[in-house]
């Protein structure tokens, strides 16, 4: 029986995995484990690169800084998300995340081979 149950549980791993593609949109635990955790003090770079308006971040800023960093990236991606600045993809956050203003290249890399081995 645990045996069975070790097996589902694979499988739906699996199955959660197989589902995310690069132009896939993003959900936010999966952006807070992947980016957030990561680089936590960049959240407010990665915004700008997103589309997210100034007025935005420095709502964020003002109300959430003093928060964490994991309130503000929570933000960011939530505004992201509603505000449809961008194409809310996978892809378009590994481009941000290679811009200058981010110079996030290796954990950018890292994220879209993950992710273009699972397309």
């Amino acid at each position: 029986m645990a045996n069975a149950t070790a097996s589902a549980s694979s499988e739906e791993k699996a199955d959660e995995l197989a589902a995310i593609s690069i132009n896939s949109k993003p959900e936010l635990k999966h952006l807070m484990n992947e980016v957030a955790a990561k680089i936590p003090t960049k959240w407010e770079a990665t915004g700008t690169q997103l589309g997210l308006q100034k007025h935005h971040l420095d709502t964020i800023r003002m109300n959430r800084t003093q928060q964490g960093a994991d309130r503000c990236w929570s933000d960011v991606f939530c505004k992201w998300r509603s505000a449809c600045t961008s194409e809310y993809t996978w892809r378009q956050l590994i481009k941000a995340l290679k811009t200058n203003e981010v110079d996030e290249i290796e954990l950018a890399n890292d994220l879209e081979q993950r992710l273009l081995s699972l397309d």
